[in-house]
């Protein structure tokens, strides 16, 4: 199960484009939102196949050290 969410280059909050879901592709439009520069991020769980003990995370920061 997975998350997706995006935020536009100039904004600090992300926002929840699909939640929960376990589709392997989705579709974006972005002709509803303003020109410009757009991030996505994805966040991955495997909670619903393992007890809590064996959860695990993991992060993915693409960003460039500041």
């Amino acid at each position: 199960m997975y998350n997706i969410y995006f935020r536009s280059e100039d904004a600090t909050q992300w926002m929840a484009l699909k939640s929960g879901t376990h589709d392997n592709s989705m579709t974006f439009d972005a002709d509803i939102r303003a020109d410009g520069k757009y991030f996505f991020r994805v966040v991955a769980s495997d909670h619903e196949a393992n007890p809590t003990a064996q959860r695990a995370r993991s992060a993915d920061d693409q960003r460039p050290p500041s």
